[in-house]
């Protein structure tokens, strides 16, 4: 009998979060909009803000969030995770993220309340290519991927581990981000 193994997998999870309704949406924009906003070296043609706890601004977004986290590490079995750190990001003209991590946290997240234009995605890279030092792909597979990319609209929340590399690629003339890490709910021991 021969069996092929698909192990390990990465859980991304997207979410739309259809209980935000327009007027909650355009409150979100219009905090962002007021929010300092500073550069930052992982973002081209964009903002980040200088704080980082813009959800404890919005404790009933936080409360939303949240209860999509305890849903993720539930299902992934993990121990439950608290959101630690928050803050928003403002693209303008195609602006991106360039490739990175969270290493301090066991979950992140990304929220998109506003996106004008065309085409936004999320990159995930594989996590394990930097192992797959000797193969050479004959066509793209599941196997071979490099990546995956996760079409972005309004009102979509992604949750993903820290640790894997991610990125933007983006033709839209604004986008609003609200991200956030996590930090262990309780000490173990």
């Amino acid at each position: 009998m021969n069996e092929l193994f698909e192990i390990f997998p990465v859980p991304i999870k997207k979410i739309t979060l259809t209980s935000l309704n327009q007027s909650l949406i355009a409150d979100i924009v219009n905090s962002i909009d007021q929010e300092k906003l500073e550069n930052n070296l992982l973002i081209k043609n964009g903002f980040r803000s200088k704080s980082n706890t813009f959800l404890d601004r919005k404790v009933w977004l936080k409360e939303i969030f949240q209860t999509e986290i305890n849903c993720y590490t539930e299902h992934c079995g993990i121990i439950p995770a608290n959101i630690s750190y928050s803050w928003c990001n403002k693209y303008i003209n195609k602006g991106i993220i360039t490739p990175h991590k969270h290493e301090m946290s066991v979950v992140s997240g990304v929220f998109y309340p506003l996106i004008r234009g065309t085409r936004s995605f999320l990159k995930i890279r594989n996590p394990c290519a930097p192992f797959k030092i000797n193969e050479i792909s004959t066509r793209s597979t599941k196997f071979t991927e490099q990546e995956f990319s996760i079409s972005i609209e309004e009102n979509m929340l992604i949750l993903f581990p820290s640790w894997v590399e991610h990125y933007s690629e983006n033709d839209a003339e604004i986008k609003y981000a609200i991200s956030f890490d996590t930090e262990v709910a309780k000490c173990l021991g």
